[in-house]
């Protein structure tokens, strides 16, 4: 249950984002709800896709980790549970400060007038009630905006463009008071149970690596690894998703804050994978194999690009934006996943072979 229910809350905004903005068209972007979905991919939409299978493939070694956990001794397990729960809560801490800290605070611009620049995250226009947006006239001229980008196949706003699609926003913002969107509140939650769930399953990758290095031979080492295996890769999604938001968002906007910060995210992401990589490499599977070596060389092709992310081929964005972007649709997941089915398909079985196997005695953390 304590795996399951960041989960849960994590897919709250987006039921929240349909219900508050379903009856709204954008112009050309169609569906308002479904445009923000699509645009803010990696929140809205990662947790009831990849997040789903990450999370279920993550049950088990989660429970064996648990169990290893209380199988300590009273004092070892004091120390690791208790330096267990002050990283995630430091981890948590932080990454929520970075993202909620997004109040613009004034500064001079180069590029535009003495604007308002963000601090932290920038504002989204979902983060602000409809109606605050429906009465006001800087925002029917973000609605605008955001239509005529669509029209464009989701081009880039001019420069000017930016600018003024920055100043509107920050004054609907400051304007804003207690008007702020159902989804903006909801988000703030799903944020952190999304934060949670990878700390999760980075801290269940180290628990099952320690439990495995105590010379311990049962049958359940191997398929543990495995699921862990595949559990990161179905998260590393998120980075994919995370990457193309990037590329669309400063089409919009004229900076983002984050930007290194996300670069660092994305780098963390290619060491976990690579340590995992390495630690199983002499018992993987030689597709396995493959699969794994593919996916790291594409981890870090994209933790490397965010470092230069305004100098990229417009080919590469467009591809990122037509599968994880707004030019994505329903047809593009399920085409997605049918083919990572297809790719898996032989592990499926071998995994399916060795439960029929199993005479229900061997359970995830028994010894």
């Amino acid at each position: 249950m304590l795996l399951w229910l960041p989960w849960m809350v994590s897919i709250l905004p987006f039921f929240v984002l349909f219900f508050e903005f379903h009856c709204a068209q954008l112009g050309a972007c169609g569906k308002e709800w479904w445009y923000y979905a699509k645009f803010y991919s990696h929140f809205f939409l990662y947790p009831i896709t990849f997040g789903l299978i990450s999370t279920a493939l993550l049950h088990r070694p989660w429970v064996r980790s648990i169990h290893y956990l209380r199988s300590l001794s009273g004092p070892a397990r004091t120390r690791k549970v208790g330096f267990i729960v002050t990283s995630v809560l430091t981890v948590v801490s932080f990454a929520g400060y970075m993202e909620f800290a997004s109040k613009p605070s004034i500064g001079v611009s180069k590029e535009c007038r003495n604007l308002p620049k963000f601090a932290g995250a920038t504002p989204a226009p979902w983060s602000l009630a409809p109606d605050a947006i429906k009465d006001k006239e800087e925002g029917r001229r973000i609605r605008a905006l955001l239509s005529e980008r669509c029209q464009g196949g989701s081009a880039s706003l001019s420069e000017p463009e930016k600018c003024d699609f920055r100043e509107d926003l920050s004054i609907l913002w400051e304007d804003s008071g207690r008007r702020l969107s159902y989804t903006e509140h909801s988000y703030r939650a799903g944020f952190i149970a999304m934060t949670i769930l990878f700390a999760f399953l980075f801290l269940t990758i180290l628990v099952v690596r320690a439990w495995d290095s105590q010379d311990r031979s049962d049958s359940e080492n191997k398929p543990m690894m495995t699921l862990l295996s595949l559990a990161l890769f179905f998260a590393t999604f998120w980075v994919l998703m995370r990457f193309t938001f990037l590329l669309e968002k400063l089409s919009l906007y004229q900076e983002d804050p984050l930007l290194m910060y996300n670069a660092f995210i994305f780098l963390t992401f290619l060491v976990v994978y690579i340590h995992h990589v390495a630690s199983r490499w002499s018992t993987a599977e030689p597709y396995e194999k493959r699969l794994e070596l593919l996916l790291s060389i594409a981890a870090g092709a994209i933790a490397v690009v965010g470092f230069f992310i305004d100098h990229l081929p417009a080919m590469i964005p467009d591809a990122f934006i037509r599968t994880f972007g707004t030019g994505s649709s329903p047809g593009t997941y399920m085409v997605l996943l049918l083919f990572l089915v297809v790719v898996h398909f032989p592990h499926i079985l071998r995994y399916l072979d060795e439960e029929g196997k199993r005479d229900g005695s061997d359970r995830p953390g028994t010894t």
